[in-house]
């Protein structure tokens, strides 16, 4: 068999051959270079029904408080990346007894002004980081404390402070999307 009409085993003499060699044998080094899989693995939601205000989510790491921030926790969700820091008030060497390991607990928030879009996803923007946008659909509703949970990947409790606005406004599994007010924070649920 030829390759370019080359015969075979002369390589040396086939310029397109031997340009693919030599890219194959790059390709461990190339590969060596990259960020390992596992670090950027999506993992798939667990089918275990749940809470619905409940976020189950993986520990990522945990930050003590300094002088100009709180104690932080970051948390992944299935089936995203997210690396999303939520301020908490929990014992912090009980967190890190959970590092790496999935918890449940419940995501809580001050939303903005809450708008129905008629387009997107559920997200929660930055991806890294502290929330400051969210967007998804309604799970639940609380009425007299004036409270949404959202699906935006993960359940999130928002307490409505924009004048007006009243939780009785929304309906199960309208989407909707707003700005939070800094200071999202998490709380693990024994």
């Amino acid at each position: 068999m030829t390759f370019s009409g080359c015969p075979p085993l002369l390589v040396s003499e086939c310029p397109e051959l031997h340009l693919s060699f030599l890219l194959l044998s790059l390709l461990p080094i190339a590969h060596s270079l990259l960020p390992s899989y596992n670090a950027g693995m999506i993992h798939p939601e667990p089918t275990t029904k749940i809470d619905p205000t409940l976020a189950r989510g993986t520990i990522l790491e945990v930050r003590d408080a300094t002088a100009s921030t709180p104690a932080q926790v970051v948390m992944s969700f299935p089936n995203n990346s997210y690396k999303t820091a939520f301020e908490t008030s929990d014992d912090l060497e009980m967190l890190r007894s959970h590092l790496g390991q999935m918890v449940m607990g419940r995501i809580f928030a001050k939303a903005r002004r809450v708008d129905q879009p008629q387009a997107g996803g559920r997200r929660i923007d930055p991806c890294f980081g502290t929330p400051r946008r969210v967007m998804g659909t309604v799970v639940a509703i609380d009425p007299i404390a004036n409270v949404l949970v959202m699906d935006a990947g993960a359940p999130i409790v928002l307490t409505l402070t924009a004048p007006g606005q009243d939780a009785k406004q929304f309906a199960d599994a309208d989407f909707v999307a707003c700005d939070v007010m800094p200071g999202a924070s998490f709380t693990l649920v024994k």
